[in-house]
């Protein structure tokens, strides 16, 4: 298993028709061709608009129907993806897989960029969980455009309309992480994708992933991911080359 008990990986599957549990939580996301499957008791077909999210211990079943290719993300922890175990895909999370695939195709990524992908993808999927108008919905949303600010959780409390005890738990009951654990991963998400794709300096880096300032940045990087800016960026320059 990857970074913090996530896999990333591309996978074709073949006609025979297999049956298997696993001990972890895994998320199958399509990228060309069909999948038949059956998770528990429901079956489904996954296609480039449909995913499926199987649960730790869920016995399935599938096989695939002409070429075809799906993005895997194995998660060992706390998946916490609330709702069916099939799902339209919708246009940001389609762009995010076609982002990934793009990158797998060219063999494994390091464990930084893994991690990074992983999370997006996750993040994403936990986002689609919580349903539009719902307090963990408002709160995601808020922090979606305002991670680079000073966002508080009283103010994240307020926007979802609920006291600060009452919001921690429903929003770690419906994503699986605490709402101070959730803005940490999306400003270090930010802020990473900043480093890997643009030219901005670390320092100018820090203030707009939400962080205030470039100490606090490499703090968290080095123990949320157990790398450093510079070497981030550095592998990033390689991989591109």
């Amino acid at each position: 298993m990857g970074p913090l008990g996530m896999r990333l990986s591309l996978r074709s599957y073949g006609a025979a028709l297999v049956t298997h549990t696993h001990d972890f939580d895994q998320i199958v996301l399509p990228v060309v061709g069909r999948l038949e499957n059956r998770v528990g008791g429901t079956n489904g077909m996954l296609s480039p608009d449909r995913l499926a999210v199987i649960s730790r211990g869920t016995s399935h079943s599938f096989r695939a129907y002409d070429a075809n290719r799906f993005i895997v993300l194995d998660v060992r922890g706390s998946l916490a993806v609330p709702g069916p175990a099939f799902r339209v895909l919708d246009r940001r999370l389609s762009e995010l897989v076609r982002y990934a695939d793009a990158e797998l195709a060219t063999g494994r990524l390091d464990p930084d960029s893994e991690f990074h992908r992983a999370a997006l993808l996750l993040a994403r999927l936990r986002g689609d969980a919580a349903r539009p108008g719902t307090p963990v919905a408002k709160a995601l949303s808020m922090m979606a455009a305002r991670y680079g600010t000073g966002l508080s959780i009283a103010t994240l409390a307020e926007a979802a309309g609920l006291g600060i005890s009452q919001f921690h738990a429903a929003f770690r009951r419906e994503t699986g992480k605490t709402p101070g654990e959730m803005l940490r991963d999306v400003r270090l998400g930010k802020a990473c994708a900043l480093l890997q794709e643009t030219k901005l300096s670390i320092a100018d880096i820090a203030p707009a992933g939400g962080f205030s300032d470039q100490t606090a940045f490499t703090r968290c990087l080095r123990r949320f991911r157990a790398t450093t800016p510079d070497a981030l960026r550095r592998r990033s320059a390689v991989s591109t080359e």
